[in-house]
């Protein structure tokens, strides 16, 4: 077989097309061969598009459309493909497709830890090149025994490298329901995103990195879209606090004790209201607003100093840290909903001390979030 390639009258980039039966994309290599392309579509028969933009005008001349139909004639010859669009592989058996001995139906099965470099644009406009790991997930119907778990990664393959957005994840949750042939998609990105922090006192500045995460949920056709991140932030005991000054005041001590500290952290996930966008950096900013005594990249003497004195003025227990980032986030109008879990760890304990709170949305997050 061999075939010309064909290329957008307005833009020059390679026009490509969609077979709706396999729900894959192929296009015409230089040796005039078929390979994969790996995009999917909603349309019946053989779709052509630019594969630099769907909307580029192709100019649907005589000369292409008699290419178009040599296309589709010799893609539904060629023999090298089976019914999904999938490499003959020489009829080797697929256990996966059989009638489990036990028909239960699993609600969430797939792969996680997956790596999936993508782009992710930052509130300040420029973009940033991370690394997710990203789990993925559908359910399956008690009369089949397995998934196909290459199809969860093969159907990500056509968004690798492009910016993360929930519009783009709806349509990662989509092809997995469709490539998959399942009712319900699930998806999760884990990852870290660069926020310059500046010092209090000698502004010094360098990026810090903050756990986060987007993740996406198509069930009975309804779309559900959350994004988090975990914040670190310094509390000081209160308690401690108190019992060093009574040494000073009544204890006869000739000095003050010094309260203890511990490293803690605020992980929370919001779901925005459906006209609203939030940024991860906004949700940062919000529970760092909250809490006085949060940690920098770069501290210098005159810096410790002011975080020493900020630290005295605010000791806070895991109780009071989780109100008030609570109280924060109930006050902020584009969020629907929200799960925080506060996790103190503890210096003189040997275990460490947590808290959770949520808005309490009929049939929004609870405590099993974050379990």
């Amino acid at each position: 077989m061999s075939l010309q390639r064909n290329f957008c009258i307005q833009c020059g980039n390679e026009v490509v097309f969609d077979y709706v039966k396999p729900l894959r994309s192929y296009k015409i290599n230089e040796q005039g061969e078929f390979i994969r392309d790996d995009n999917n579509c909603d349309y019946p028969g053989i779709e052509f598009y630019c594969s630099e933009d769907r909307n580029h005008d192709l100019g649907f001349n005589r000369d292409f459309v008699n290419w178009c139909d040599e296309v589709e004639q010799a893609f539904n010859d060629d023999k090298t493909f089976d019914k999904w669009g999938e490499f003959r592989m020489a009829d080797l058996p697929d256990i996966q497709v059989t009638v489990p001995k036990i028909q239960m139906a699993i609600q969430q099965v797939g792969i996680e830890n997956v790596e999936v470099p993508f782009m992710l644009q930052s509130k300040t406009g420029p973009f940033h090149e991370l690394t997710a790991k990203t789990s993925i997930r559908t359910n399956l119907d008690g009369s089949k025994k397995g998934i196909s778990m290459s199809r969860l990664i093969l159907t990500l393959q056509p968004y690798l490298m492009k910016p993360l957005k929930h519009l783009m994840i709806v349509e990662i949750l989509k092809d997995l329901r469709r490539n998959l042939e399942t009712t319900e998609s699930f998806i999760k990105f884990d990852f870290k995103i660069p926020v310059l922090k500046r010092s209090p006192i000698s502004d010094n500045s360098f990026p810090l990195y903050y756990s986060s995460w987007f993740e996406g949920q198509l069930v009975d056709d309804k779309f559900k879209f959350y994004q988090g991140v975990k914040v670190q932030y310094a509390s000081y005991c209160p308690c401690s606090a108190e019992l060093s000054k009574d040494l000073k005041e009544n204890r006869g001590c000739a000095v003050q004790g010094f309260p203890h500290a511990q490293r803690s952290f605020a992980s929370v996930a919001i779901e925005a209201n459906e006209d609203s966008y939030i940024w991860l950096e906004d949700i940062i900013a919000l529970i760092e607003g909250s809490i006085a005594t949060i940690p920098y990249p770069i501290i210098k003497r005159v810096d410790e100093q002011e975080i020493a004195r900020i630290a005295s003025n605010n000791p806070i227990f895991v109780e009071d840290a989780i109100r008030q980032i609570s109280n924060t986030l109930n006050d902020y109008k584009d969020i629907k909903d929200y799960v925080v879990k506060c996790s103190h760890e503890e210096s003189i304990h040997t275990h460490e001390a947590i808290a959770m709170m949520w808005k309490g949305i009929e049939g929004g997050f609870d405590s099993k979030y974050f379990l």
